[in-house]
Parts: structure tokens; sequence; C-alpha cells
């Protein structure tokens, strides 16, 4: 995905909503203890859904192009 366009973002961003929805949907499958454990030094499930709860938010999302 390399959108140009504020369309083209928007395209974008339902195709990550979708995929994200699957992962999380996954994610309620598991033990939640496994949902804050970290692997390798990288952040857990529940800090990257933390992330980009933060990163997509209005400051996150205040700067498209066109808008």
């Amino acid at each position: 995905m390399r959108p140009t366009d504020p369309a083209g973002f928007r395209e974008a961003w339902d195709i990550v909503e979708r995929l994200w929805g699957d992962t999380v949907a996954r994610a309620e499958r598991l033990d939640p203890a496994l949902l804050h454990e970290s692997v390798n030094g990288e952040w857990s499930f529940i800090e990257t859904l933390r992330h980009l709860a933060f990163a997509t938010g209005p400051a996150g999302t205040a700067q498209l192009p066109g808008e």
C-alpha cells in the first residue's frame, strides 16, 4: 500500500482495519496472559494495540493530505 491521495488513504485504511480485525479475533482466543508477553524484546500485543490507538487517534490522523 502506497496511497498518494485521500481516496487511496481511505482504501488503505479499510484494508488495515480488516486485517487488524482478523488479528484481534485471533488474539481473543489466546490465554490473556500471552497478550502481555513480549517476544524477543518486541512490544506485547497489548502494548502494540495501545500504540496504534494513540497513533490513529486525532493527533495521528490530523495530517492526512487533502483533508
